[in-house]
């Protein structure tokens, strides 16, 4: 069955024309996955880091179960979907952001899109985001970041920050390998849940891992590099800047095995 784009605000559905969906991209953050099968990979994540900037952001919790009851409503009989769900409040503006509200949860459904392709070209940019730990609406910078890229040959940016670490990619979490090692980067960056589904898939495998700081000149020294997030389990990368990388396929096949072991939950209505 053909995914309908539909919106679900708080126990209704909306419009895109309403004026709700305005005020939800000013300030708020927001979690995205995709629907196999009706179930959902790291369910319980997405939902635990949604309600811990749900209290950073807003000063107030959501609801678990009527955000559940909200995915099963919009989900319906769709086998595979995307779904993003936005926090907001119209109460919060730039002339009260003291204000503690329980925040609005909206929930869109799109059709899935397509993984990242391997045989990324990235280019590296100094920029770190504003709170990286939160997946917030401000996406200004790393759009214009991709798109700067894309001007100038390269396929998307990897984000280098103050102390010539790199950290991330624009919208996705950034891995290495060497030998038979998942290096995973240090710095300041969001904590993605494909991240943190493949770190322990790996550790369940016996796959050694380790972090460490990752700059340009360490890069000579990796034998791959990759992308992961929501919707791209594991995509190698071609080259950062100057610098090609030769492949690990076995690794990285296990990589993403890494994330397959974790089955997806089913999406069912709060009891």
């Amino acid at each position: 069955m053909a995914v309908e784009p539909v919106m679900w605000l708080d126990g209704h559905f909306v419009s895109a024309e309403t004026q709700e969906l305005i005020r939800a991209q000013s300030y708020g953050a927001y979690t995205s996955f995709r629907v196999e099968g009706g179930a959902v990979r790291g369910l319980d994540l997405h939902l635990s880091r949604l309600s811990k900037w749900a209290v950073d952001l807003f000063g107030a919790d959501i609801d678990r179960d009527v955000v559940k009851q909200g995915l099963a409503q919009s989900v319906g009989g769709h086998e595979q979907a995307w779904i993003k769900i936005n926090l907001f409040s119209d109460q919060i503006t730039p002339r009260t952001p003291e204000a503690v509200v329980r925040p609005g949860v909206l929930i869109s459904v799109t059709p899935a899109p397509a993984p990242l392709e391997a045989g990324l070209r990235c280019v590296g940019l100094v920029h770190e985001r504003y709170r990286p730990e939160i997946k917030h609406v401000a996406t200004f910078d790393l759009i214009h970041a991709r798109r700067e890229a894309r001007t100038q040959g390269y396929d998307d940016v990897v984000l280098i920050d103050r102390f010539g670490r790199l950290t991330e990619g624009g919208t996705w979490n950034l891995g290495f390998v060497q030998g038979d090692t998942v290096i995973w980067p240090e710095g300041a960056m969001l904590d993605g849940v494909a991240q943190i589904l493949i770190k322990q898939g790996l550790a369940d495998m016996g796959v050694e891992q380790r972090h460490e700081e990752v700059d340009l000149d360490a890069l000579g020294f990796m034998d791959a590099a990759f992308a992961c997030n929501s919707a791209t389990p594991c995509a190698g990368l071609a080259s950062i800047n100057d610098t090609r990388f030769a492949g690990a396929p076995d690794l990285l096949a296990k990589v993403e095995a890494a994330w397959r072991s974790h089955p997806p939950h089913a999406i069912v209505r709060a009891p």
